[in-house]
């Protein structure tokens, strides 16, 4: 490496100019052709192999590189295939992949031609801005925006489920975002069009943890404490027997064993266990909470961070890996902090997690594929 440094100094200015451009546009060719992998590892949805919820979060487990580099490569392995022209002068050397990450922001098929000819003379913080100023310019229809606002609920034909969408304009979306963008990293108005995108699988959890924070916040401060308490009511046999094949109900709609098993492993909602009659005779909730002390201390352990591998969203549950109903003990050994997304792949997923969660968890997929997660340093 001394020799090589050397060998460098020994240069002119000019040729180690040459050598500098020459190396940085064979990385360009590398990351392209790495976009082109990614994109049909994406499409293909490689990433659920591990557990994943996204490319991006793939990407940043697997490879090591920071959560928002991942999503701006994924981000631009989609959009380059529509710009032949921009993409070209990148493969060239001509453009830095930070000009073309500001620049897929707003760069069409239509102007790809004439992009591709623009931007190599300009600076990124010049494409930054344009990229802001064409943004701008599409939020031009604020008014119809506003009279499209609307959130509706409607049953779904399966009996299991309630289907939930809606329209937001800028300024709501910015009330919602502000709410629920510490709950779900990734949420966020869509990139494209800077409007409030349908909600999706984790902007559902953060949204349904926003609310269940809500509801146990006004119970505890004795308001309407009936209509701030969500119940589920579930078979008696299930006290002695969790295999048996019946269905519990959350607001008269059922749900499966499977889900109730999760809410008693870590939830603010109440479960009464009712006779056929409908006699409640236990309510499965107070010993299966982990004490306020210890909850804090598995958090901080896990950094209030899920330990999945690669996830790195806010806590929302403490999972019991051997669950409470299976005599497994409530304490930091068997406690693990997750986000809403892998609480349900533990439960609903068939994945499986062991292990001591001070030390070391094996998680493993339905497939026998496994991960490795590994306690933090405690913080101070």
């Amino acid at each position: 490496m001394a020799d090589q440094l050397l060998q460098y100094e020994q240069c002119t200015p000019d040729e180690r100019e040459v050598m500098l451009d020459r190396l940085l546009t064979q990385r360009n060719v590398l990351l392209d052709e790495a976009f082109r992998l990614i994109l049909a590892a994406d499409g293909l949805e490689d990433y659920r192999a591990d557990g994943a919820l996204s490319m991006a979060d793939w990407l940043a487990y697997r490879h090591h590189i920071s959560r928002p580099t991942a999503r701006q490569w994924v981000r631009a392995a989609t959009a380059l295939e529509a710009l032949p022209a921009i993409r070209e002068r990148f493969v060239a050397g001509h453009l830095s992949f930070e000009q073309v990450h500001h620049a897929v922001g707003f760069a069409t098929p239509a102007d790809d031609e004439h992009l591709a000819t623009l931007l190599p003379s300009l600076s990124c913080a010049e494409i930054e801005l344009m990229a802001t100023q064409r943004r701008r310019a599409r939020r031009s229809v604020h008014d119809e925006a506003r009279r499209l606002t609307h959130v509706r609920l409607r049953p779904d034909r399966s009996g299991m489920g309630v289907r939930l969408s809606g329209y937001l304009p800028n300024d709501d979306a910015a009330i919602v975002k502000a709410a629920l963008g510490r709950r779900a990293e990734a949420a966020g108005p869509d990139p494209e069009t800077g409007l409030w995108a349908p909600h999706d699988r984790r902007t559902a959890g953060a949204l349904r943890d926003l609310c269940a924070d809500d509801l146990a916040r006004s119970a505890a401060e004795g308001s309407e404490p009936d209509a701030a308490m969500v119940v589920i009511h579930a078979p008696a046999e299930l006290l002695a027997d969790n295999t048996v094949e019946r269905s519990a109900t959350i607001n008269g709609a059922p749900i499966t064993v499977d889900v109730l098993r999760r809410f008693l492993c870590d939830t603010r909602i109440e479960v009464h266990y009712d006779t056929p009659d409908g006699r409640t005779i236990g309510v499965g909730r107070a010993t299966r909470n982990p004490p306020n002390w210890l909850r804090r201390r598995v958090i901080s352990r896990d950094h209030h961070r899920c330990r999945w591998p690669g996830c790195g969203r806010a806590i929302r549950h403490l999972h019991h890996m051997q669950h409470w109903t299976n005599g497994g003990p409530t304490d930091a050994a068997n406690l693990m902090g997750v986000c809403w997304h892998h609480h349900h792949l533990l439960h609903e997923g068939d994945w499986n997690a062991t292990g001591n969660a001070d030390t070391q968890i094996t998680i493993t997929s339905p497939q026998g594929r496994t991960l490795q997660s590994r306690a933090g340093p405690m913080a101070a």
